[in-house]
């Protein structure tokens, strides 16, 4: 659903020697209003709102209303489109293109109640449209609700049973619904609710159960008296519960502290629910505690338990509960016996099936260099042991910034160094189709995950190698755009893996780097001095201590900057935040004199549209936001804008 912006129309089809395609004028709705779209294509605006016009004049059609929408809407006219969009709905209150053209119109707009309930009205017009639930996905993520709504709850029950489609971005969402479903809060929450209420949509306000309720920002926590009191377990069997902790992880401490309380309760009181609860909830909460890496806190009697677990199905869901499915001897033919139990399928399917396709992936990836230096060395131990993210899917709507247009040609040759589990090289190959793209990481764990999930989604272009980057200097190979995303700062020295990189580079060849910044991560460095003075052990169990005594050894700043971001619900990722074997922070002089030594010349952060405009706004002097001493004040009055790292484009 994207607009984009009018150009001169520089076609002149009456122009001399030229013959003129169009110099019979339709004469039917229909051939006028193709031929709009043709001119749409083309960028020529005011012929094709010629073309609609006179359409209309032959007879009043969706197509054409929403027409007119999409050239306001190209145009940046978001509010001017609106009118012409209702009208379409007007004369087809199903024509579903004008309902998720709506939806983007009041997201232009900072609408975003209206964004998502239009959005919903699209899917469901058009549910086998899954751009629509993609952008529904996007729409909605920083959408909250005060007051409980079927309509969003079953949209995003329709979004998580959708086959390849990336729940993840809904997650704030589907946690909020969730608090708000009075079947799940007698389980869970205490809520304050503010009675107030949000605005409707026109003649079509019918058609949703409510108003979408303006956002609130009362508190939600887990209270663990309820949930001891409950009898009840039945709205845990719903799909949109079961299937949201399979899809999506929730990146808040209450519901870890109610998934953990779950957990407890399902292996040592079975008494509370019936079989086929304890079985269904249990596989997935496996898929969840998975997905994490298991960073949910365990006592000693739930490890005492889990060893006398047996293999019946539901001790098979228990123990994957506790532990990766595969540290269990024979699991391999204990697990042949489950593949068609409905619940354990996608159990068996994850933490067995697809780790053993992993395993014997790895045997066949090619090491290029030697890995031979010491830290090297340390850093792939970390990342056999901890890979990550796990990603399943790739959104269809990535976009690439304009700086790199340059490798948008047929042939252009990638380096991704530093590619993990692989899901920047399939966002890479999503936008650059017509690249070769060779991606190399230490870790045949992480470079195992990107194959498989790589050729499983289709992508053909991508060649994964083990190498080290400071070795890549024997490469013969040169680049036109190199990718290293948050590595360099891992390595002994990051200026002479750079320097590297940039000896690969083709002449005016670009580079999209990522770096920590030493001010963003002030408090992240603090609970890692802590971590260190204290001797907590980069393990699961070690990981887990510090996360239970975090309350009492960390200023309340400190632990509220960690929690809040999601590197701290998956173990993995937890590790790679507070417990790495090594980093280096920086900052942007330091960024700056290092662009100078390697002979690269800065282009542009990446940064949302309104961050840029901040800026300028801040220094109109430099329009193109290239000046590397103004973003160096700009990040003092902004200390936590680069708490997801500095990452910037550069040009040989």
């Amino acid at each position: 659903m994207k607009g984009f912006c009018s150009k001169s129309d520089t076609f002149n089809p009456l122009k001399k020697g030229r013959r003129n395609p169009l110099s019979t004028a339709p004469q039917t709705t229909e051939d006028l209003i193709q031929q709009a779209r043709s001119q749409l294509q083309q960028q020529q605006l005011e012929t094709a709102r010629a073309s609609l016009e006179a359409s209309l004049k032959l007879q009043k059609t969706a197509a054409a209303y929403r027409g007119l929408g999409n050239i306001q809407f190209m145009l940046r006219n978001h509010r001017d489109s609106i009118p012409f969009f209702e009208k379409a709905l007007e004369v087809d209150a199903d024509d579903h293109a004008s309902l998720a053209m709506l939806a983007e119109a009041y997201f232009e707009l900072g609408n975003t109640e209206k964004a998502v309930g239009y959005s919903t009205l699209a899917i469901a017009a058009a549910p086998q449209e899954i751009r629509y639930k993609e952008r529904f996905i996007h729409l909605s993520r920083d959408a909250a609700f005060f007051q409980y709504n079927h309509v969003i709850e079953n949209t995003l029950l329709d979004c998580l049973k959708t086959p390849g489609l990336d729940c993840s971005g809904a997650q704030g969402l589907w946690y909020n619904t969730f608090t708000l479903n009075p079947d799940f809060r007698r389980l869970y929450a205490v809520r304050r609710v503010t009675e107030k209420q949000g605005g409707f949509f026109g003649k079509i306000k019918e058609r949703m159960a409510s108003a979408l309720p303006a956002k609130d920002d009362a508190s939600v926590r887990f209270d663990p008296a309820l949930f001891d009191k409950a009898a009840d377990f039945t709205p845990l069997l719903k799909p949109f519960f079961l299937l949201g902790i399979e899809k999506i992880t929730i990146y808040t401490t209450a519901f870890e502290e109610f998934l953990t309380q779950l957990r407890k309760s399902l292996l040592l009181q079975p008494e509370r629910f019936t079989a086929q609860q304890r079985s269904s909830i249990a596989a997935s909460v496996a898929q969840y505690c998975f997905n994490t890496d298991y960073i949910l806190h365990v006592t000693a009697e739930e490890t005492a338990k889990v060893v006398t677990l047996g293999v019946t199905p539901v001790d098979i869901a228990l123990r994957a509960c506790y532990a990766p499915l595969q540290q269990i001897t024979d699991i391999d033919t204990v697990a042949k016996g489950f593949t068609q139990l409905a619940e354990l399928a996608g159990v068996i399917e994850t933490q067995v099936t697809e780790v053993r396709s992993r395993e014997n992936a790895a045997k066949n990836i090619p090491a290029i260099t030697p890995i031979a230096d010491a830290v090297s060395m340390k850093v792939r131990e970390q990342y056999e042991e901890s890979p990550y993210p796990r990603w399943k899917t790739i959104p269809r709507n990535l976009t690439l910034e304009r700086v790199a247009d340059p490798l948008r040609k047929t042939g252009a040759k990638i380096l991704i160094a530093g590619c993990g589990t692989g899901q920047e090289a399939a966002q890479i190959a999503t936008v650059l189709p017509e690249a070769q793209i060779l991606a190399v990481d230490l870790s045949l764990a992480s470079l195992s995950y990107a194959q498989t999930q790589t050729e499983k989604l289709g992508f053909k272009n991508i060649t994964f190698r083990q190498a080290d980057i400071l070795q890549l200097g024997s490469l013969t190979e040169r680049f036109d755009g190199i990718i290293s995303g948050g590595v360099l700062h891992h390595l002994h020295d990051p200026l002479k893996g750079w320097e590297v990189l940039t000896g690969l580079l083709n002449p005016n060849g670009l580079m999209r780097i990522a770096l920590y910044s030493k001010i963003a991560r002030k408090h992240l460095v603090v609970a890692q001095d802590i971590i260190k003075q204290k001797g907590f052990a980069p393990t699961i169990e070690g990981m887990r201590e510090f996360r239970g005594q975090s309350a009492a050894l960390l200023d309340k700043d400190v632990l509220n900057t960690i929690s809040a971001v999601s590197d701290y619900y998956h173990a993995a990722m937890y590790r790679d935040m507070l417990f790495h074997v090594q980093e280096h922070c920086f900052d942007i002089p330091g960024i700056d004199a290092a662009l100078k030594k390697l002979g690269l010349s800065f282009l542009q952060f990446i940064l949302p549209p309104s961050i840029i405009a901040q800026y300028i706004a801040a220094y109109p002097s430099d329009p193109a936001a290239t000046s590397l001493g103004n973003w160096h004040k700009f990040e003092q009055s902004h200390p936590q804008l680069f708490l997801g790292m500095y990452q910037f484009w550069c040009r040989k």
